[in-house]
């Protein structure tokens, strides 16, 4: 937690509830950046004497109502509860359906006859209070639980009242008290227990972390016959599965480093590939990234070194560009990181569909995230909202252009002449090998005389021949980490798709060009070549 935000929690508790409040929220808080730490106090509410009445037929509900139950309250159904979620702003969710049907209870309060609120009660016995945690209560109690009350009915008291109109329900005439928990450092919601008529009889202490933890039951908790529940069939069933994955992992691990390269080369050779495949996502290759601005641009003479080049400008060519979300990540990367450098990308791809939607530059949030994580400088460098969508700017969208291109039939040299840094990443993969070495020498035939090739997802073997034959060197800083974030994308047993991608094996032959993505094309200067040796 941050030291302003730490200081004005505590600061505010003491203020609302004194410096003992204050002492607690700021203990729990330090625990709490060491490890998960909570503590819950268990709260009962006993019947009152107004409903035994009730229940035995000596008094009349509307007596008992008048005495302090809430003026209206009547039982959910289904229904009721689903058209709440649609309405939005209830709390309810599919998890409370699902406790609906399992046998909970919600019950409504009726202010002039609109839904003001709800109270849920459990009657099974056990509970769960958190996932992880599962009570067993005493005979004869019930289980009080998510409670809400609408923003617009608020300060009336009705969680009280629905509290005590549980006690009116005929089901459960025959209990005689109900639990709850209230977190020990919510110190507002423990005064409105307070005001319901509830007390505490114990405390529970969780240790650990939010998915494994030990959970400690004060004695008096346990007196009154609260008990951590944990049953063996589920202690078993966890334990065989944990036992399943660590074999599993084992297993997966054990092909990938012997029988996986062999596997995965006997599938290329009998697997029917094609060249119309398209997949591709921003700040795909994060430490790629960071090459491109220090090594690459250092081997081209662009660093920002004495004597460095600062007015040439950077010519990029990038291949099978798909919808253009490497061409843009790598433009506003550039424009982050390079201002001062002057950038022409020339992205293109084989498909006109992909090369309309490129141009187009405009992407849902799936489409921009796919289904993961991207980087808040990437959205603010490179998108303006437009309603749902996200557009790319005209700052970002000036450096680069597209064109339709076919990296094997066409005579790339011809067509787009030289360039300093040359992409041809991820779909080497997806051809029979004699048309990835076609198109390999064709787009190599792009690169100046002073250049750098990124060519990501291509088959190793191929990989090491035809470097080797163009005599293009590997790119060492940082090969191994640019390597593995490649393969995040790639299944576990990788060994069953023709585009998997082995795990870095150090045994195999020259791993440097073997696993490496990027290629110098050129004497590398001496800056460079220190950071080869410092990686």
């Amino acid at each position: 937690m941050h030291p302003r935000f730490f200081l004005r929690t505590v600061a505010a508790t003491w203020r609302r509830h004194g410096l003992w409040a204050a002492c607690q929220v700021g203990l729990e808080q330090l625990l709490n950046g060491l490890m998960f730490f909570e503590r819950l106090h268990i709260i009962e509410m006993q019947r009152p004497q107004a409903f035994d009445a009730l229940a035995s037929g000596a008094a009349p509900a509307a007596a008992v109502m008048a005495a302090g139950a809430g003026p209206d309250t009547q039982v959910a159904d289904e229904a009721t509860l689903r058209r709440l979620q649609r309405e939005g702003g209830w709390g309810i969710d599919d998890t409370k359906l699902a406790l609906l049907r399992a046998g909970d209870t919600c019950l409504l309060s009726l202010v002039d006859g609109c839904i003001a609120g709800y109270t849920w009660v459990h009657t099974g016995g056990r509970p769960e209070i958190m996932p992880g945690l599962r009570l067993q209560l005493p005979a004869g109690a019930l289980y009080n639980f998510a409670g809400f009350t609408h923003p617009d009915f608020r300060g009336a008291g009705l969680q009280s009242r629905r509290h005590q109109s549980v006690w009116t329900q005929p089901a459960w005439a025959h209990l005689g008290h109900m639990l709850g928990y209230v977190k020990a450092t919510n110190f507002a919601s423990r005064q409105g227990q307070g005001r319901s008529g509830y007390r505490r009889i114990g405390s529970v202490v969780l240790v650990g972390s939010r998915q494994r933890f030990v959970a400690w039951l004060s004695p008096a908790l346990r007196r009154s016959g609260v008990r951590r529940l944990e049953e063996p069939s589920h202690i078993v069933s966890r334990a065989w599965a944990l036992l399943k994955r660590q074999a599993q992992a084992a297993w997966v691990g054990m092909l990938s480093h012997t029988l996986g390269p062999w596997l995965h080369s006997r599938l290329r050779r009998r697997s029917q590939r094609s060249d119309t495949h398209s997949y591709t996502c921003f700040h795909r290759a994060p430490t790629q990234l960071a090459a491109l601005t220090g090594p690459v641009l250092a081997h081209l003479g662009l660093d920002r070194v004495p004597g460095g080049a600062q007015g040439q400008p950077l010519r990029v060519l990038l291949y099978a560009c798909s919808n253009g979300a490497e061409a843009y990540t790598w433009s506003a990367w550039l424009a982050l990181q390079r201002p001062d450098l002057e950038v022409v990308i020339e992205a293109s791809d084989l498909s006109p569909e992909l090369i309309s939607r490129a141009r187009a530059g405009r992407y849902t949030w799936s489409e921009l995230t796919q289904d993961g994580e991207v980087p808040a400088w990437l959205v603010a460098q490179t998108f303006d909202r437009e309603g749902e969508d996200y557009v790319v700017n005209e700052r970002t969208r000036r450096r680069v252009s597209f064109s339709c291109a076919d990296i094997i039939r066409d005579d790339l040299r011809a067509r787009y002449g030289q360039a300093d840094v040359v992409v041809a990443q991820n779909v080497l993969f997806h051809l029979p090998p004699p048309l990835a070495r076609r198109a390999f020498d064709n787009v190599v035939r792009t690169l100046a005389p002073t250049a750098a090739l990124f060519i990501e997802g291509m088959d190793q073997d191929l990989r090491v021949s035809l470097t080797q034959a163009h005599e293009l060197q590997p790119l060492v800083w940082r090969s191994r980490e640019i390597y593995e974030e490649s393969r995040r994308h790639i299944p576990a047993r990788w060994w069953q798709f023709h585009y998997g991608a082995e795990p870095w094996l150090p045994f195999r032959r020259a791993p440097w060009r073997r696993y490496g993505t990027i290629f110098l094309k050129g004497p590398a200067p001496v800056s460079v070549r220190v950071l080869a040796l410092a990686a």
